[in-house]
């Protein structure tokens, strides 16, 4: 009986560690992302959802990456294109 119930232990151990582990990367990944839609906010002088050059280069970013950033090259970068640019991995 005791073993059974060490086995049974062991078990819901080995199923439940994943998912709170999945469950720490999102919570992370969010509050990640969270950040960096508040700093788009910030960066977002004229308040007008999106950041441009000329808002971008106060903060010293230089051309190459704001183009790299702007995936739809319509001249400024949208919410979702600055988190993805601050959010992939280089």
């Amino acid at each position: 009986m005791t073993n059974k119930l060490v086995a049974a232990g062991c078990l819901m151990t080995f199923i439940a560690t994943p998912v709170f582990a999945d469950e720490a990367i999102n919570s992370t990944k969010q509050a990640i992302e969270k950040a960096i839609a508040s700093e788009f906010n910030e960066i977002d002088t004229n308040h007008d959802m999106k950041i441009n050059m000329e808002e971008l280069s106060i903060k010293g970013v230089k051309i190459a990456k704001f183009k790299k950033a702007d995936i739809d090259s319509d001249g400024s970068l949208s919410k979702d294109e600055f988190i993805a640019y601050n959010t992939e991995e280089k």
